[in-house]
């Protein structure tokens, strides 16, 4: 692609060498730069690319973007901009022919309950005939296709190439979630959304955006990334995102249990097969299902219904829908032996801990027994908080290790330790086996909650990366029960 058309109308700071030039592709790492590429130095808490423009240059890049000044030398465009985050998102989405303008996509944010919800609203658009894509965690998915997913909110450049091969495949509507990172990181900032979903906001990520306040402004980013006509819906009942309709002259949609609601939660159940609820819908009031256990799956219910109503789908694809759901990998997953169940969840943070234990708590006749940990190099803060969840919630806690990555595991645990008065806990460094002492000890109408990593298949030790998923251990321990028990 022509690089003068590649970043024409884009805000520049200075420029020198040709313009009119072909670009073959472009890249922000070094190691992936092929002749005539156009080369992104992006500035990363751990790498500066603008450290590897020689191998850049080197490896055949024609072009070089930056933030920093550089040096001058024959046969290259030297591109100079504020910010190269931003400056990519937009090359990125234009190199691959601007996919977010033929579509229509969705943003869903918020702390807990975005992939569960992406998920509802998937599966109604495929059911009501919408050619529909999701992006976000545990799978990019569309027409029959899966891969894996890397991140959530995908790399600009992944995530317009992502676009691209739906458009070509036909997908006109795209299901996607949207994190605090890919806001403030600006891997979005080309795209201009339909629709905007806020579900929830509690601590997290606060080692990277530093307090709550900066957190939510993080979130209301999508509000600026809205189409002219661009739908808003708000979970009415969280204290932060409550606000939005006063901060946005966007229509704003509201859904919750809060009188005021337009969809509002009015009666529920929840048992082990799922939750019934009635729902106010602007006065229309229907029931629901949806076979997901816990209370937390009202609102991820309402907000997918509260979506398909205001696009007038009709009542039959979404109750039919949302009682004939799969369960979402490693989202309050559960796993029955007889007398005893499982319970595979994501939850990594003390809210999304407290949600999870307070519903299975509210379920269980006998104890609940909760296996956990926190990750390495994340928020330090959260720790002694899940240890108190836990505790507080819990007959007996295993704490354990959860993708420790380059920190200590001991260290981890003793931050967890520290959030922890009672005597009702033990240590198990090594997951694997606090998933067997848990599933051993558990006696009829026991739960053992395994919370932390849900859908994920891997274990971060170091720079090492190891097969491992909770779901599948806990499978091969409930065999290795049944055995025992003929």
């Amino acid at each position: 692609m022509n690089l003068r058309g590649l970043i024409k109308g884009l805000k520049i700071k200075s420029i020198r060498g040709e313009l009119d030039v072909d670009i073959k592709g472009v890249v922000e790492d070094s190691r992936l730069v092929k002749p005539g590429f156009l080369f992104v130095c992006i500035k990363g808490r751990e790498f500066n690319g603008h450290k590897f423009i020689f191998q850049a240059l080197e490896k055949g890049a024609r072009a070089i973007a930056g933030e920093e000044e550089m040096p001058q030398l024959p046969g290259i465009t030297w591109i100079r901009v504020e910010n190269t985050r931003r400056f990519l998102s937009f090359v990125a989405h234009r190199f691959f022919g601007e996919p977010g303008k033929s579509m229509k996509i969705m943003g869903i944010t918020g702390t807990n309950g975005k992939t569960t919800t992406s998920y509802l609203i998937y599966r109604i658009m495929e059911r009501a005939g919408y050619g529909v894509g999701r992006i976000g965690s545990i799978w990019y998915e569309w027409k029959g296709r899966r891969l894996p997913a890397s991140l959530t909110t995908p790399q600009s450049l992944n995530l317009f190439s992502l676009l691209s091969e739906m458009l070509q495949d036909g997908v006109k509507e795209v299901v996607m979630e949207v994190s605090s990172h890919s806001l403030s990181l600006h891997r979005v900032d080309a795209l201009r959304f339909s629709w905007a979903i806020f579900t929830n906001l509690t601590p997290d990520h606060l080692d990277f955006h530093g307090d709550m306040e900066e957190y939510f402004r993080a979130k209301l980013k999508l509000l600026d990334l809205l189409k002219e006509k661009g739908k808003v819906f708000v979970n009415m009942d969280d204290p932060k995102f409550s606000r939005i309709p006063l901060l946005t002259r966007k229509e704003v949609i509201t859904f919750g249990e809060k009188t005021e609601a337009h969809y509002r939660i009015m009666e529920w159940e929840s048992n082990w097969e799922g939750v019934e609820m009635l729902i106010s819908a602007k006065g229309e009031k229907k029931r629901i299902f949806l076979p997901f256990p816990g209370k937390f799956n009202l609102y991820n219910a309402v907000a997918a219904v509260a979506w398909a109503r205001e696009e007038e789908i009709s009542w039959k694809v979404i109750t039919e829908t949302l009682a004939n759901m799969e369960p979402v990998p490693g989202r309050f997953e559960v796993l029955k032996n007889g007398e005893i169940r499982v319970v595979v969840d994501y939850a990594h943070t003390p809210d999304a801990l407290n949600r999870l234990l307070e519903n299975v708590r509210e379920l269980t006749p006998g104890r609940v027994i909760t296996v956990f940990g926190c990750g390495g190099e994340r928020d330090r803060e959260k720790r002694p908080l899940m240890g108190k969840v836990a505790e507080v919630w819990s007959d007996w806690v295993i704490v354990t290790s959860d993708n420790p990555r380059r920190e200590d595991p001991e260290l981890i645990i003793r931050d967890i330790l520290n959030g922890m008065e009672g005597k009702n806990h033990e240590v198990l460094i090594d997951r694997e086996e606090a998933i067997r002492k848990a599933i051993g000890m558990a006696e009829e109408g026991d739960t053992v909650v395994i919370a932390g990593k849900g859908h994920e298949n891997y274990q971060i030790w170091g720079e090492t990366i190891i097969p491992f998923e909770d779901k599948l251990v806990a499978e091969n321990f409930l065999k290795e029960r049944r055995k025992l028990k003929v």
